[in-house]
């Protein structure tokens, strides 16, 4: 056998004999090099590719999509721009259908039915200004959108940063903190429920809850002195009692639950049912989910609906309420938007049950300022406080105030005699003539056998469009005068309770708006030597488009040098720019009267280059190097190192494909990859590797039963010594039990000595016959014992080995070897001893030796 360690190996042809390798891209690909051969148990330590990249064809960047435009709607940049450029960002422009124009100045027309003159006439109908809603009959009801008025709090309760608010009792408890971050203990401020005096602090008991438990609390549900609480990044939804004692109040912890590793963002439990409701967010699946959950096992899911997606709730959740079928659930905005900063806001959604289904009504913003937590407080509202103690965030009238709103609950239902009712809206007008209008919202109560119709009319009521939440109603003619109606249907003994509704539309735009996107491509070779830009327009008198392309030092590509300026479609122009940025910029203008807007979409520009951008190496398949997209192409030649800047994962890609224990040969691939065209030549490699020690054999006597007889076991392990030692200092051999704490050890140390093994239920007795040999870098070991009868009957016994080599100060610890297979323990197998005895005559034995005689006629007797 040849030695397994016998000094360090650099392959240079993969294992058919090539050495090098050419692959043309004609876009973000890969290719197979070919195939590395390396043994079990080798580290590489060294690697060299060389490079070359050599010229190819035209690349293109598509504006095809919302996203490439920055992501559909008017706001700040929330999309990706088409490859290569990594980074954008937009003013005044709005995007929709994959079109980007003007943003609009919007206006919204929210009818609430605060007022008589929301309404013209109605047919069966009550209208209850002071609850906010339509229905077949007065009812017990608090409309979604209705302010209670603002509950003070004395200014002797120190205020911060606040979250949940939580009306336990006859006392409002407050939590507050002392930055904007929950991810620490709140303080729980105590708050008569009827004065506003402040009553001083509430403690809080951990009673062995960890950190986890009540950090990052989003929201709360009162049931009683028991609350349940969301924490956000801490994945659970904690169980606390409120304990009064004397005129002391404390929260103890008793319980945490957690949700699939789902960020938890909301907690309530519906008044009418009892039945207690989770939200959970999914990262992977970017929704938010409603959990119906087992009061007495809250880990015990009882079903799941899909709350929201992504394209309805895209931002931090944080607070809900369940009435059913009606769900209010809070979205906290606190992304950060480059050029903007933080907007600290909060958006109220609100959706219904509709069958097995959760349907989405509407959102509408929060004026009173981003929160935490939707929280029940009193009958028919619920209760929050502006969070950010900055009065960028929160204004000062919100400090020491609680707000109260509608919370959508029917706490009192009341008969009707009816099954039908219609409602007239009075009309609004826009400011111009406009032929669009986007249903914003339509906001209601509708139990199961009830709905809520919706029609909108541009020209006096005399034809009519049925209309649903979200959609953007497109009418033949443009109008200034609007008129909405509703039909409400329902049973004998169920109502419909109709909210409110909200239009949004646009009369008017802004003057001029821009988009730009760029990649850091830094100062190196530009391979791109001109460049086409093709687009589709709208372009009505008064309004101009331009369109921007280059390499400059400014990345909004605002500057003239090194940037060209593209006013029609399908113009080429060369390129000459060597700047730090690669850019391209979208310029839109139109009339200072905000009459019209011009439309670009469908925009290409063709960068004429030569060379692969971003090349990369895979290895065994995955991604080991790739030079940055701010390096630009490649065109020439580059020998990349483990050491070469960029991502480069290149020794660790190697060594993750090479099992550190057992025998064999690991074929790893090698391959190219670039994200445009061009040209990658893999001219020459070097992978230079050595062998570490490992452990890397097991022979066990497959098939016996371990038990107690005469003749010993032996099982043979084999150890290879790595190139950076020269023996073996220490192995082991455990016999894997049924309970960790009982598994015997034996030893090896080098010498060929055999310490007493550890064995804490003398399982088994080490025979003095055991012995090793080294041989060609490789230790093997036969390790021979005896299994003794206080080994108790199991099954499936397997084998562990380990080593210690002498390399370095402490010497190197490989991952230990287990026997695939196990052995059985089974104490009344076979026979365990015998002895024949000879009591008679004049030569007596009490065990009489193997192949001896006893003479005829003489009794003889078995014990065993």
């Amino acid at each position: 056998m040849a030695p397994m360690a016998a000094g360090a190996t650099v392959e240079t042809q993969f294992s058919d004999g090539s050495t090098s390798y050419s692959h043309t891209f004609s876009g973000t690909g890969n290719g197979t090099a070919g195939y590395l051969t390396i043994p079990y148990g080798a580290e590489v330590t060294d690697v060299e590719f060389n490079l070359r990249g050599e010229a190819s064809s035209t690349s293109y960047s598509n504006f095809t999509t919302n996203a490439h435009f920055g992501g559909a709607g008017d706001g700040s940049w929330s999309g990706s721009p088409p490859s290569p450029f990594t980074s954008g960002q937009r003013n005044n422009v709005d995007v929709s259908s994959k079109t980007m124009t003007l943003k609009g100045n919007p206006t919204l027309q929210s009818i609430d039915f605060g007022r008589p003159s929301h309404i013209q006439s109605k047919v069966n109908a009550h209208h209850n200004t002071t609850g906010q809603f339509v229905s077949f009959s007065d009812q017990g009801y608090s409309g979604l959108t209705k302010k209670f008025s603002q509950f003070s709090v004395s200014t002797s309760a120190s205020w911060g940063y606040i979250g949940v608010v939580a009306k336990v009792g006859d006392e409002f408890h407050i939590m507050k903190y002392s930055s904007s971050s929950l991810y620490n203990t709140p303080t729980i401020l105590r708050i008569n429920a009827s004065t506003g005096a402040y009553i001083g602090t509430a403690s809080l008991v951990t009673n062995g809850c960890s950190t986890s438990s009540y950090y990052n609390m989003v929201d709360a549900t009162v049931d009683g002195t028991t609350v349940y609480t969301a924490h956000y990044t801490s994945y659970r939804m904690t169980k606390w009692s409120v304990i009064t004692s004397g005129t002391s109040k404390s929260w103890r912890c008793d319980a945490s639950y957690t949700y699939s590793n789902q960020y938890v963002t909301g907690v309530d439990i519906d008044d009418a049912t009892g039945k207690l409701y989770v939200a959970t967010y999914s990262y992977s699946a970017a929704a938010t989910y409603l959990n119906e959950v087992s009061k007495s096992n809250p880990s015990s899911i009882q079903g799941t609906w899909t709350l929201a997606t992504g394209s309805t709730v895209s931002r931090y959740g944080a607070g809900m309420v369940v009435n059913m079928p009606t769900i209010v659930y809070n979205e906290y905005d606190q992304q950060y938007v480059s050029g903007v900063g933080y907007n600290y806001d909060s958006y109220h959604h609100f959706f219904t049950m509709n069958g097995n289904f959760i349907e989405h009504m509407g959102e509408v913003p929060v004026p009173e300022g981003g929160h935490y937590g939707l929280v029940n407080t009193d009958t028919g509202q619920f209760s929050f406080s502006c969070h950010y103690y900055s009065t960028a965030y929160c204004s000062t009238s919100t400090r020491h105030k609680v707000n109260n709103f509608g919370d959508g609950s029917l706490y009192d239902s009341r008969t009707h005699s009816t099954t039908t009712a219609s409602v007239l809206g009075s009309s609004f007008t826009s400011t111009k003539a406009i032929d669009r209008i986007t249903v914003s919202s339509i906001l209601g109560y509708t139990p199961t056998g009830t709905s809520i119709s919706v029609d909108l009319s541009n020209d006096g009521g005399n034809t009519w469009r049925h209309v649903t939440v979200g959609q953007t109603v497109v009418f033949a003619q443009a109008s200034t005068s609007f008129q909405w109606r509703a039909t409400l249907n329902g049973t004998v003994t169920k109502a419909p309770i109709f909210d409110g509704v909200g239009f949004e539309y646009v009369a008017s735009y802004v003057s001029s708006s821009y988009m730009y996107a760029y990649q850091y491509v830094g100062s190196g070779t530009k391979n791109v030597v001109a460049a086409t830009a093709t687009w589709d327009e709208d372009r009505p008198v008064g309004t101009s488009i331009s369109v921007k392309f280059g390499y400059t030092s400014n990345s909004q590509c605002s500057t003239s040098a090194g940037v060209v300026t593209f006013t029609q479609s399908n113009q080429s122009k060369s390129i000459t720019g060597t700047g730090y940025y690669m850019c391209m910029r979208i310029e839109l203008s139109g009339p200072a009267n905000g009459a019209s807007t011009p439309s670009i979409s469908n925009l290409s520009i063709a960068r004429h280059s030569n060379a692969p951008s971003e090349p990369g190496i895979e290895i065994d398949g995955k991604l080991g190097w790739s030079r940055a997209a701010s390096a630009g192409a490649l065109l020439g030649p580059l020998t990349v190192l483990d050491s070469t800047s960029g991502t480069n994962n290149l020794l660790k890609r190697f060594n993750d494909a090479i099992p550190d224990t057992g025998a064999g040969f690991s074929n790893i691939s090698v391959g190219l990859v670039a994200s445009s065209s061009g040209i990658l030549v893999l001219e020459s490699f070097a992978v230079t590797y050595t062998m570490n020690t490992v452990n890397l054999e097991i022979d066990i006597p497959e098939g016996e039963i371990l038990h107690e007889r005469l003749e010993p076991y032996e099982v043979v392990t084999r150890h290879v010594i790595g190139e950076d030692a020269s023996t073996m200092t220490e192995a082991t051999l455990t016999l894997m039990t049924n309970s960790i704490a009982k598994n015997p050890t034996m030893y090896w140390q080098n010498g060929d000595i055999f310490p007493t093994p550890n064995d804490p239920e003398d399982y088994i007795e080490l025979d003095a016959s055991s012995w090793s040999t080294q041989s060609n870098g490789i230790l093997e070991i036969h390790w021979i014992f005896y299994v003794t009868s206080e080994f108790p009957d199991q099954s499936n016994v397997r084998f562990r080995t380990g080593c210690v080599d002498n390399s370095g100060s402490a010497g190197y610890t490989p991952l230990d070897l287990t026997s695939t297979s196990g052995l059985e323990v089974n104490r009344s197998f076979g026979l365990g001893w015998l002895k024949v005895r000879d009591n008679d005559g004049a030569l007596v034995m009490d065990d009489v030796p193997d192949n001896s005689w006893v003479a005829a006629g003489e009794t003889l007797y078995f014990q065993g």
